[in-house]
């Protein structure tokens, strides 16, 4: 029987054995014999050389952030940096942006995740159309139990998600303490689209005594990021700029007169995501007490920080 990988591509038993090991108990014929069952079985190979792909390419980042820290000498994040690598490799644990990891660790993690999703939602494809197959050759005994196997193994990834830790803060509704040209801020919150119904995440800033040029980014884990829009009116050296690397990460830089607001707006896709938020001036500063974040303006308790997208997006249906 061929030891099915974990998220990570570790093989391990599980309570529920692979199909294809107890094809034969069944009395179906063996992947060679029969072509749907080949099929699921060539999903499957596939499936596992995906993740130990993706598991390695982390690895990798953990292992290049060790020796960095190595070298500079620094031993607590030398430390911080093998502890979450060691959670990774024992507890599927991903990195969590802080100061002591560096975002090059958290893109990790979520590029991590990315292809994890993406290998499973190709398996759970397969498994799918295998039943599909099995059901059309009038093979109902064979398709339950391929079904079987694939809410096991959905159970199994659903329990293997990662732990999501979030800011316990209601999004909704603008700051009401965030006053442009009286504060240097930064306003986080979501508004309900009066025309179409659905949330928009708006982030504005404003700052107090000087120009400023605010870098950011936003990296979303469980969905994706639908749109964006800018929404300032500055030309020149006050143009604003933003893009998106890929389809959960949007990085910007808003370029502010002093006294001025300006910012964007964007849309997130998975009620269940969580969003991380950074953002910097020119210099590199920032800090978790520049963000107001909801109707009454709460400050996140580090930062980068995250938000959980369940709150607007379940809020008001």
């Amino acid at each position: 029987m061929r030891a099915f990988s974990g998220s990570h591509g570790r093989p391990r038993i599980r309570l529920l054995t692979l199909a294809f090991g107890l094809l034969a108990a069944w009395g179906v014929a063996r992947g060679d014999d029969d072509p749907i069952l080949a099929k699921l079985e060539t999903a499957q190979v596939d499936f596992e050389a995906r993740i130990a792909k993706a598991r390695e390419s982390l690895l990798k980042r953990f292992d290049e952030a060790i020796e960095g820290r190595r070298k500079l000498g620094k031993l607590d994040e030398l430390t911080a940096v093998q502890a979450a690598r060691d959670a990774f490799e024992l507890e599927r644990t991903l990195p969590d942006p802080n100061e002591a990891l560096g975002q090059a660790l958290a893109r990790g993690g979520r590029q991590y995740q990315s292809g994890r999703d993406k290998a499973r939602k190709r398996l759970q494809n397969a498994y799918e159309a295998a039943v599909a197959a099995l059901t059309r050759a009038d093979r109902r005994d064979d398709a339950r139990r391929i079904r079987d196997e694939l809410d096991a193994l959905a159970e199994e990834w659903a329990a293997d998600a990662p732990k999501r830790d979030f800011e316990a803060i209601d999004p909704r509704g603008r700051p009401r303490n965030f006053q442009p040209g009286k504060v240097a801020a930064i306003a986080v919150w979501a508004e309900k689209d009066p025309n179409d119904g659905r949330w928009t995440w708006r982030i504005r800033m404003t700052p107090l005594v000087k120009d400023r040029v605010i870098s950011g980014t936003i990296a979303v884990d469980g969905g994706t990021i639908e749109g964006y829009q800018l929404c300032g009116i500055g030309k020149g050296r006050f143009a604003d700029n933003a893009w998106q690397p890929d389809p959960s990460t949007l990085r910007f830089d808003v370029r502010l007169p002093k006294g001025s607001e300006d910012g964007l707006d964007f849309r997130v896709a998975g009620r269940d995501a969580v969003l991380t938020i950074e953002a910097r001036n020119g210099n590199g500063e920032g800090g978790a007490k520049a963000f107001l974040i909801g109707s009454q303006g709460t400050n996140p308790g580090r930062h980068p920080f995250r938000l959980s997208n369940a709150i607007p997006a379940g809020a008001g249906r």
